[in-house]
């Protein structure tokens, strides 16, 4: 859900609005997923049930250029520093060639960590990113020469940049070049005049998450991701866990 009004009398109006497109369309349940950067998890519709999901790390562009840094941890100091002297070379690429080695690299990363196949995007969606948003979703790739190691994906909007996905070769982690590559977004969005760069949060709910633990050493500054659930025709979800019981033999809980 998305609104720029926190008047209740008007939100009640477009969630009668939304029902009732609902009931047409025959939606029985839905998934909710809210902006951790407005908080507009206060605008859920009634009868939702609505949760903290995990939490995420916001980097303030704020200041001047050398703001940016004095919020890294030391030891992302230290691996900044490591990057610059081994080389690395991050900049914007949004040539088909650069977004084919982008999509090697992520591949990568997915077989790496086991990733569920629900992340792995096919050609399409990448195509689809690239002529739906134009210039505001723009490639970043860290070369070692010619070769690259790392690159992300960095959605743009009027205020915030978000770091969508990213991927990177294990052989030159020791490199760090995911490290120079947040620190090139993140300048790069500052001169955009964006407020933050969201880079997310872990790969799970967990405080002791690896990848949060990574994001956490750019800034102190966090969000929270809210997720909702809600039943909208009771009867029908009913007979839906029946139906889910008899064919499956597994109890829908």
């Amino acid at each position: 859900p998305m609104t720029s009004s926190s008047d209740s009398s008007f939100l009640a109006d477009a969630w009668t609005g939304y029902d009732a497109w609902c009931r047409s369309h025959r939606v029985v349940s839905e998934f909710l997923r809210f902006n951790p950067l407005t908080a507009r998890h206060l605008a859920a519709p009634t009868g939702a049930r609505v949760w903290r999901d995990r939490e995420t790390v916001v980097l303030p562009l704020d200041g001047d250029e050398d703001a940016i840094a004095r919020g890294y941890s030391d030891t992302q100091r230290r691996n900044l520093r490591t990057a610059q002297r081994s080389g690395l070379l991050c900049e914007e690429s949004n040539s088909w060639r650069g977004l084919a080695a982008f999509r090697g690299l992520y591949a990568e990363t997915m077989r790496a960590l086991d990733a569920h196949a629900f992340y792995d995007f096919d050609a399409s969606y990448f195509a689809g990113l690239a002529n739906g948003l134009g210039k505001d979703c723009l490639l970043y790739l860290v070369r070692l020469g010619d070769t690259p190691v790392a690159g992300a994906l960095i959605l743009f909007g009027s205020e915030n940049a978000h770091y969508h996905l990213a991927g990177s070769s294990r052989a030159h982690r020791a490199l760090c070049p995911n490290n120079l590559l947040i620190d090139t977004v993140a300048r790069a969005a500052q001169k955009r005049g964006l407020k933050r760069l969201h880079l997310g949060g872990g790969r799970s709910p967990d405080a002791n998450d690896e990848l949060l633990r990574f994001k956490a050493r750019f800034s102190s500054t966090r969000a929270e991701l809210h997720l909702g659930a809600r039943i909208l025709d009771t009867a029908a979800h009913r007979q839906l866990i029946e139906l889910w019981r008899g064919q499956g033999g597994v109890a829908p809980e």
